[in-house]
């Protein structure tokens, strides 16, 4: 998973930069989540960072989904 969702969405930017593709649309899963609890889960999703790495994650496929988000977050494109 690791693999796929990390490093393919890493080579995915890189490729898209390189062409100077003007937007990467990444979706990601409701693995990667805020409780219905937290007072974010209705705030608009430019206003929510990604959750803390070790909170709200469940299970390794949630973790790698993070992972590739902070990608896209910290790519270029930002």
């Amino acid at each position: 998973m690791e693999e796929v969702n990390v490093n393919g969405t890493r080579h995915v930017i890189h490729k898209c930069i390189a062409a100077n593709v003007g937007c990467l649309v990444f979706t990601s899963t409701t693995h990667v989540v805020i409780p219905k609890k937290d007072p974010l889960f209705l705030a608009a999703e430019h206003l929510a960072k990604s959750p803390p790495k070790d909170g709200y994650l469940f299970g390794h496929y949630g973790r790698t989904k993070y992972e590739a988000e902070n990608t896209c977050e910290g790519s270029q494109w930002n």
